[in-house]
This record gives structure tokens, sequence and C-alpha cells, in this order.
């Protein structure tokens, strides 16, 4: 995990992992970042890669060779170019040619806003060149240009600079330490191509106003606002994509500053769109569901497709610890299969013996999972599967009928979603005899899982698409969040577990932010601790990075702080969506992600 600046409680992330990672050998005199999770392949199109990338936070599109849903799904074909940026300002796209025009769209036509000549003075530096504009980021005040030279792969080809936003140069690498930390962290034959830049607004997790520049085959560079080094973040080539094609030179680069997604775009022929993330959600365990032959990832919203033939069916899930991996069963053949949750890669294991499952729940304490089948009435039959023999037992062929199961490690008993002829309710069944009884009404769920982290049971709702906590006891149900993505079936929720001790986050404030509760449909409690009794401030942020409100210290002088927001700006109720809490004392600063409901 990426973070740049602190967002709340460190946790690991099934979709995505970037990990900072001590290294202990000699050539590496610090701390570097390694990419550790799978890449996922979000769209192809039928024309050359581009060379730039850009992201619009208020449509949530991806744009460069076309324009997409942050989840991949087509809008439309755009021209490519060899930068593309979103301009927080005035909330449109600006694009960089490689005839080193700047220019955007006004009621649809190009409009120039400036041409960076090839020879000018930079302030402090004198004449500086560049020859060949390659990636554009945008900040609140400030263009930003990286520029690959003339002689591809060459170190001292590759360039950055910073202009006013009429064109007027500002700095550049030669008053940098830019070039002296390009070379020493590529990865083995990788070339020296700086081929993208964006910035990470102040609001995003991972954000902090830092640069992310893309080093064409090896990795990329972490910069602040006056191009100086901040850390390094390395890639290999192998398995980079699940799925069609692998790419071979990334290019442009952008941020999706509400979720933290990173988006990356091939400039070799691939075609394609890539997304990883570059921070996780901030959960206590993270839930994944099925549906057909595609994935849910966590709190994304998008879903991936599997890598498996389209006939096939799954509406089962569960999450077995032995082996860390998912496990379904194909409806209609009664196949098992295993999918590892990093990678999202699935693995035929064999035939259960048992089709028409609905509902699988992995049994830690006896290592068996238990798979619910339809019937075809009010009633289905409980087997228990043994995924080390590959046999299947009959239980109860006469159970309530449920959608999906769960299995509570702490009552030990196995729960699902059901019907008692009038309304939906939570069924406990009996694992040694699968006798079942109605605990109380609860949500309509297509897909339930037990969280042993906060010992609750997680149910997908079927209509609106949220995840709600359900209590054991009595089917009782709060809001956990809601999914953008409908035709959930299947759920997991995958505990979190911390990596090995060599791990650590760059740069760590000191201190942790709580905003409970969270999501919110009104007030909001912020906490804040801390080692020092200096002044503290707290401002909330829009997707934007726009401050909309900040909050009075209700504590002042003390070690521990709380701030109160009611959930309004300028007096009223903000809309339902993403928002951000950030707390400075000093030069550190803290984060956290706010959801509020409506």
């Amino acid at each position: 995990m990426l973070t740049l600046t602190a967002a709340g409680r460190r946790l690991v992330a099934v979709a995505g992992l970037l990990t900072v990672a001590a290294t202990t050998a000699a050539a590496q005199p610090k701390p570097y970042v390694e990419f550790l999770g799978e890449r996922f392949l979000v769209t192809k199109g039928e024309m050359e890669g581009s060379l730039g990338v850009g992201y619009d936070p208020i449509l949530e599109q991806v744009q460069s060779v076309k324009r997409t849903t942050r989840c991949g799904d087509f809008v439309a074909f755009v021209d490519g170019e060899n930068g593309i940026a979103w301009d927080y300002v005035n909330e449109e796209f600006w694009y960089l040619r490689g005839n080193r025009e700047l220019y955007h769209y006004v009621n649809g036509m190009q409009t120039l806003i400036f041409t960076i000549p090839e020879v000018f003075d930079v302030p402090g530096a004198g004449p500086d060149t560049l020859e060949s504009p390659q990636g554009l980021a945008l900040d609140m005040n400030y263009v930003y240009v990286v520029d690959t030279g003339p002689n591809l792969g060459a170190l001292d080809s590759n360039a950055w600079f910073k202009f006013e936003r009429d064109g007027t140069p500002v700095s550049s690498s030669k008053l940098t330490d830019f070039h002296a930390n390009l070379g020493p962290h590529l990865a083995e034959g990788g070339d020296v191509v700086a081929d993208g830049i964006t910035w990470i607004p102040d609001s995003a997790p991972g954000g902090a106003g830092l640069f992310l520049v893309a080093i064409e085959h090896s990795g990329m560079q972490v910069l602040d606002a006056n191009g100086n080094y901040i850390d390094r973040l390395l890639w290999s080539e192998a398995g980079l994509v699940l799925g069609e094609s692998a790419p071979f030179a990334f290019a442009g680069i952008a941020v999706d500053p509400a979720r933290g997604d990173l988006y990356l775009v091939e400039n070799s022929g691939q075609q394609m769109h890539v997304w990883l993330r570059l921070d996780p959600a901030l959960d206590e365990s993270i839930v994944h569901g099925v549906w057909g032959t595609r994935l849910h990832g966590p709190e994304t919203g998008c879903s991936r497709r599997l890598p498996l033939t389209p006939s096939l069916n799954f509406f089962s899930l569960t999450y077995r610890d032995v082996d860390g991996m998912l496990w379904t069963n194909e409806f209609n053949s009664g196949v098992a299969y295993t999918i590892d949750p990093k990678s999202g890669k699935a693995t035929e294991v064999g035939p259960t013996g048992v089709n028409d499952v609905w509902g699988m729940a992995w049994d830690p304490e006896r290592d068996v999972i238990y798979l619910f089948r339809e019937l075809g009435g009010p009633t289905g039959a409980l087997h228990r599967y043994d995924p080390n023999t590959g046999l299947s037992t009959l239980i109860n062929g006469s159970v309530p009928f449920m959608r999906e199961l769960a299995f509570d490690s702490d009552d030990q008993h196995i729960y699902g979603v059901g019907w008692d002829g009038s309304q939906s309710v939570l069924v406990r069944v009996d694992r040694d005899t699968g006798a079942g009884t109605f605990v109380g009404p609860t949500v309509p769920g297509q897909g339930i899982a037990y969280d042993r982290m906060t010992q609750t049971l997680v149910v997908i709702e079927s209509a609106t698409h949220r995840l709600y906590d359900v209590n054991p006891a009595d089917g009782t149900a709060v809001i956990r969040g809601n999914s953008a993505t409908a035709g959930w079936e299947g759920l997991a929720a995958i505990p979190i577990v911390d990596e090995a001790s060599g791990v650590i986050e760059v740069p760590r404030a000191p201190g942790s932010v709580l905003a409970s509760p969270n999501p919110t449909n009104g007030a909001i409690r912020v906490q804040f601790a801390t080692s020092r009794p200096e002044p503290v401030s707290a401002r909330i942020l829009d997707v934007r990075g726009r401050v909309i409100r900040t909050l009075p210290d209700s504590r002042v002088g003390a070690i521990d702080r709380t701030f109160v927001w009611d959930g309004r700006s300028n007096g009223a109720p903000v809309p339902a969506g993403i928002y951000f809490v950030e707390i400075r004392q000093g030069n550190a600063r803290e984060s956290a992600k706010i959801t509020v409901l409506r």
C-alpha cells in the first residue's frame, strides 16, 4: 500500500496492492516501492495506444484513445494526445500535442491555450529545450510537462518543466534532483523514458498534492510540486495484467481522486487502459461478490472478467483461510473452482457431485465447505464438501431455501437469507443436522458472508445493491456501504492479515484520524490522536479538493482532539457522496475518507 498521506488504519487490500517494502540489497540505500498486486485490464481500442490519459472526476470517465467509464465501459472514441490532464480549476480537459501546443475545447471547438517554444529561458537555470513533450499535469496553479528529449532512453534526455497557466516558464529539472534519481531504481534492462505525469489532489487517498511520473518500462517517480524526488515505484512486466494481453510500455497516467485508483495507458499498440488501487478501501474486511463470469472487487463499483468460459455460471462464494483462496461451484455442472482474490485467476478443482448450488460456506474448525442445493421449491438440500478429498455428503434434504450461505465461526451455525412466505428472513441452520430455524426479518439479500473482524453477517441487498451488516442474533441490519454494480450473487469476506514486519509506509505523519459513524447520513465525529499539544486545524474537502467547511477544535490544547461535522456546508446539507476530512498540525497532515448517505 502506498500511503503518501496517512488515511486511517493500515490495511491490506486484495484489489491491487502497492506495498512499500524494505530491501536488504546493498544497491538499494533506502526503502523502495514495488507492485505486488495484479493489474486489471479495463478496455481495448481498435487503434494504437495513446501517449496520454486523463480522468474526469465529475463524469467519472477515463480518456485516452477511448472515453470510458471509470470501470472501462466504452463511451466514445477520442483522439489520443501526447498528454491529457484534468483541470480542477475550470473542470475540463487540457491536451498536449507533440508540436508543444496546449489546447482545450470551448463550445465544442479546439482553442489554443499557449504554445511552448522549443527553446526558452527558465528563471535561475537559463536557456532550456523542450524537444519531445509527452506527459501533462495541472494542479490548482501551474502546468507541468515531461519531455522525453531527442534520444529516447538517454538519462539526460528526460526533463521536467513547470509553467504558469499562461505559458510563462517557472522551473525545470535543471534546478532539481530529477535526473539524479531516474537511473538508480530502473528495472533491469528498462529504458529511461519519462512518458507521463499526473497530479494527486490533496483530497485523494494517498494524495498530499504530489506528482507521479511514469517511467515507461520501469516504474514511477514520486515528485513534489518543485520537481524534487520523494520516492519511486517499481514494476516488472511479468503478470502485469490478468486477461487478454500484457502491456509493454506504460505512458499516460491519471488518478481518480475519490477512490485513489491509478490509471495507466499502454502506448505500444496494446491498445488498453489498466488500473490498480493506489490506496485500499479503509474497511475491516474485504468483501467480494461473484456473478456469472465476473468478479466484483471491494468498494470499486467495478467488475473484472474471470478467465472462464462465458457459459459458466457461479452464484456462490466463500473464502478458505487454509489456501487463501475464494471457492465457488459452477451452477450447472457442480464443478468446484478456486479464485485467487489478488489476481482473479480461476482454477478448476474438480466435481463436487452437487449442482444447482446457490450457497457455499467454509467451516474453519472442520475445514469443510457447506453447499446449499436448490430442489425447485421452498426447500433445498444441505451438503458437506471436503476440499481435501473432493467428496460430498448429504446432511439434510429438507432445509429452508436460502440465497447463499455464511458460516458464523463464533456460534458455529450456518446462515442464509430465506423467505417465510411473506417476508425476507434470516435463517439459522445447525451444521450437524441441517435443521433450520427462522431468526427474524432481515434485508432481502442475494449474497451473505460472515465477517470475523466485526462479528457480523454481511448481506448484499438485491434491489438497491447496498451492503448491510446483519446481527446474527435477530436479523436486524445497518448499512455498511453502497455498491454501484448490480448483479451480485455470492459474497465472501476476507479477514485482513498484517504483512511482514519489514513493510513500512512513507511518508507517515504522526497521529491517526477516526471518523464515525462512517458512512453517515447526519453528523460525524472526527477524533485525532496526537502526541503534541500544538494547534490543530480540520477541514472538510469535496472530491475535487475544494474546502467546503472548516471545523472548530472542541478541545484546544488537549492531546486527543475531537471535531464534529454536521454534514452541512454553507448551512445546507451536502449531497450524498465522498468527502475527506483533513487534519493539519504543524507540517504534519492526516486525512480520512467520509461517505455521506442521503
